[in-house]
């Protein structure tokens, strides 16, 4: 089979056209083109060298683990983080569960098992929480 396609870069072009062509594609964000020409001015943007975060491999991480029918809660973030390898599209999350779990994950955490008891994981990878609806 080989390594074809392994390296190919994934434009945000290329992450609306997948998401236009799931279920959440019938969003008017993604139907009526909004999506795309944002895209296109994300993909100049990094062509020109800006650093753009999430990238594009992640930018609708959210939409591509939870299913419409199955969301359960939507939390929101004002900002990505910062720091290249953390932000990859779900809120507060940090990619790899051997990183440092961040202030503002911490604080939703213990948030949380203060109003449920639940005992949360110690690392900063949401992305069980998005495939439970999250």
């Amino acid at each position: 089979m080989g390594n074809a396609g392994l390296n190919t870069r994934v434009t945000f072009a290329d992450a609306v056209e997948e998401i236009r062509g799931s279920r959440w594609g019938g969003l008017d964000f993604f139907r009526s083109g909004r999506a795309a020409a944002i895209a296109t001015n994300l993909d100049a943007m990094v062509e020109a060298g800006v650093k753009v975060l999430p990238g594009a491999r992640h930018v609708f991480n959210a939409l591509k683990l939870t299913a419409p029918d199955d969301v359960r809660a939507v939390i929101l973030g004002q900002d990505p983080y910062p720091t290249p390898g953390d932000a990859h599209g779900l809120a507060f999350s940090v990619e790899g569960r051997n990183r440092k779990l961040p202030m503002s994950l911490r604080t939703i955490q213990q948030a949380i098992e203060q109003d449920t008891g639940l005992a949360l994981p110690d690392h900063a990878d949401l992305s069980q929480w998005a495939g439970n609806g999250v």
